[in-house]
């Protein structure tokens, strides 16, 4: 199976929750994420995102402070994991979407109907997969 090429859009909080799922998928040895890019506006974050990332993979993501240069200079990449700011989630999506990457997105999908509708219609325009990560709707029950 290849790999899917992914990016970490929003390196703040939340993403550290996400790189920590990933890292204990790559110890059960479920390798077949590969992340190639970590995105924030404050360069810090996405560099420690990336640092940390590296720690389990073998290639160290590519840091990006702007989404629209991401999408432009990463070759191959599939899907986006979008973990930033509430008020940026329908701007990111929709870049994202338009550009044909699939999404998985933190709750909430958007702070309006408006913005969410947005969203959807931009996966369904583009024929691209929608998720939204809730926090335990995938973790083992302990």
């Amino acid at each position: 199976m290849e790999q899917l090429q992914l990016a970490l859009v929003g390196c703040g909080g939340m993403a550290g929750a996400h790189v920590r799922g990933l890292e204990e998928l790559a110890q059960a040895g479920i390798d077949d994420i590969q992340v190639v890019a970590c995105c924030d506006l404050v360069e810090a974050q996405a560099q420690q995102r990336a640092d940390e990332i590296a720690e389990f993979q073998k290639h160290k993501p590519e840091i990006y402070t702007d989404v629209e240069r991401m999408l432009t200079h990463v070759e191959d990449l599939d899907a986006v994991d979008i973990c930033a700011l509430h008020s940026q989630h329908h701007i990111l999506a929709v870049a994202c979407l338009e550009a044909g990457k699939h999404v998985i997105i933190e709750k909430p999908l958007a702070i309006t109907l408006r913005a969410g509708r947005k969203i959807l219609n931009a996966a369904l325009d583009n024929r691209c997969q929608l998720a939204v990560a809730e926090n335990y709707r995938r973790s083992p029950q302990e």
